[in-house]
C-alpha cells in the first residue's frame, strides 16, 4: 500500500512537471503518466537509457541520471542528486535538498521545495528555484533563471548576454553578464565587501594633435595598448561597473579588479579600444550620449554597440545631448536622465542600470532624478576609487596620453 501511495504521488509530480513546461512553451517530451525507471525507499542510482524515459526516483537520497532522449526526471522526498542528459529534459528535485543538473540539451529544471542547488548546462534552460533558499546557475545559452521563495542566489555569468533572472521574493543576489536582465535582484550591502574599485575614464582613442582641442580627452591606441598591458602584468582583472555593484552587495570580484569606462559614444571605441580589451578578455563599460549615437564618421553605431554587448560590455547612459543637468527643468532634466535610458534599453534590449554625469556635474536636484529613474548608481569625474557607501557620485580615474606605468602605480596604490 505504501509503494502504491508513493507511485500516485511520483506521477501527479511527474504531471505537474509537463504542465510547468507546456506552460512555457515547452514541447512534452515523453508520457509522463508511466515511471518507465523507479526508484525504491532507499538510496537508489537511476541512470536512463537513449530512449526517452521518466525516471522517477523513491523516499531516498537517490542518484539519478537521464540518458540521451528528451528525460523525465523526478527526484522524489530525498536529498537527492538528479542529472539529465543530452536530450532536452524536464527535471524536478522534489521536496528534498536537491543538486538538480541539466546537461546538455534546452532543459526544463526545477528545484522543488528545499535549499537546492539547480544548474543549467549547455542549451537555452530554464531554472527554477522554487521555495527554499536556492542557488541558480546558468550555462551557456540564452538562459531563464527564477529564485522563487527564500534568499536566492542567481548565477549566469557566461559572458554573453540576453540571460533573464527574475529573483523572486525575498532578498536574492543575481550574479549576471551586464546584458543579462534581471528583476528582483535586490540584497543589501555586504559588510565584508567593501573595497575600493578604481574606475578608469577614457573619451577617445586616438593620437592627438597639436591642433586637436581638447587634448586630454584623447589616448592614443598604441598607450591605450600600453596602459592594458601593463594592468595586465600587474595582476589587474577588468570588470563591468554591474561587477562591482555585486560585489558590494554580495557577490564575487576577482583580485585586482578594475573598470574601464569610455565617455561619449565614438567609433575609435570600437575600432580601436575593444580589439584590445578582447585580447585581454576583458570588458569595456560604455557611456554612451545618444546624441552620439551614429553620427556619420566619428559615432558609433548599431552595429557597432551590439558588437560590443556581445563581447561582455556594459551600456549605460549619458544623456541625450550631453546636456550639463544642473539647473534644468525637471520636464528637461527627466528627458536627459530618464528617457535616455529607455531609449537604449528599448533599442538594445539590455539593461541600463549606471548613469555618467555630462563633464562631471551634478548636484543633490540631478542626484535625484537619476534615483527616480531606476539607475543603481552614478559615475562622476571626482577622482579617486569607487567607494560601495556613495553608490550616486562614484570616483573615477581620468586616464591621459602621457599616463604612463609610474602614474598607473600611484593611480592604483599598485
Amino acid at each position: 500500500m505504501r509503494g502504491l501511495a508513493w507511485s500516485i504521488v511520483v506521477v501527479v509530480s511527474c504531471a505537474a512537471l509537463q504542465g510547468s513546461a507546456e506552460e512555457f512553451g515547452r514541447p512534452a517530451a515523453a508520457n509522463t503518466t508511466v515511471c518507465t525507471i523507479s526508484g525504491t525507499g532507499a538510496a537508489d542510482q537511476l541512470d536512463g537509457t537513449s530512449a526517452a524515459e521518466v525516471i522517477c526516483g523513491g523516499g531516498g537520497d537517490d542518484a539519478i541520471h537521464g540518458g540521451g532522449g528528451d528525460d523525465v526526471v523526478f527526484g522524489g522526498a530525498g536529498d537527492d542528486r538528479v542529472y539529465g542528459g543530452g536530450g532536452s529534459d524536464r527535471l524536478l528535485g522534489g521536496s528534498g535538498s536537491d543538486l538538480v543538473d541539466g546537461g546538455v540539451g534546452a532543459d526544463l529544471i526545477r528545484g522543488g521545495d528545499g535549499g537546492d542547488r539547480v544548474v543549467g548546462r549547455r542549451g537555452a534552460d530554464e531554472l527554477r528555484g522554487e521555495s527554499g533558499g536556492d542557488s541558480v546557475v546558468g550555462g551557456r545559452g540564452l538562459d531563464r533563471l527564477f529564485g522563487g521563495d527564500g534568499h536566492d542566489t542567481l548565477r549566469s555569468r557566461d559572458q554573453a548576454p540576453y540571460d533573464r533572472l527574475d529573483g523572486g521574493v525575498d532578498r536574492n543576489l543575481c550574479v549576471t553578464d551586464a546584458g543579462d536582465r534581471r528583476v528582483r535582484c535586490r540584497r543589501p550591502l555586504d559588510a565584508r565587501h567593501r573595497r575600493g574599485v578604481p574606475i578608469l575614464m577614457y573619451h577617445v582613442i586616438q593620437a592627438p594633435t597639436a591642433s586637436t582641442p581638447l587634448p586630454g580627452l584623447y589616448v592614443a591606441p598604441a598607450e591605450f595598448a600600453a596602459q592594458m598591458r601593463w594592468l595586465a602584468h600587474h595582476h589587474f582583472h577588468g570588470v563591468t561597473l554591474q561587477e562591482a555593484y555585486d560585489y558590494w552587495h554580495g557577490g564575487p570580484l576577482p583580485s585586482h579588479p578594475v573598470v574601464i569606462s569610455f565617455d561619449d559614444g565614438f567609433r575609435n571605441q570600437y575600432r580601436k579600444a575593444l580589439p584590445i580589451l578582447a585580447h585581454h578578455h576583458w570588458p569595456g563599460t560604455l557611456n554612451l550620449a545618444l546624441s552620439h549615437f551614429a553620427q556619420p564618421g566619428w559615432g558609433l553605431g548599431p552595429r557597432m554597440i551590439k558588437a560590443m554587448i556581445r563581447n561582455g560590455w556594459e551600456l549605460d547612459s549619458h544623456t541625450m545631448t550631453h546636456a550639463s543637468l544642473p539647473g534644468l527643468p525637471r520636464d528637461q532634466l527627466s528627458y536627459q536622465v530618464e528617457h535616455s535610458r529607455a531609449v537604449l534599453q528599448k533599442r538594445f534590449d539590455v539593461p541600463v542600470d549606471f548613469f555618467c554625469y555630462p563633464a562631471g556635474a551634478f548636484n543633490s536636484t540631478v542626484i535625484a532624478a537619476v534615483r527616480r529613474a531606476g539607475y543603481q548608481g552614478a559615475t562622476s569625474t571626482q577622482p579617486g576609487f569607487a567607494r560601495w557607501y556613495d553608490p550616486w557620485t562614484l570616483n573615477r580615474i581620468r586616464m591621459t596620453n602621457s599616463t604612463g606605468p609610474r602614474d598607473l602605480a600611484a593611480l592604483l596604490h599598485a
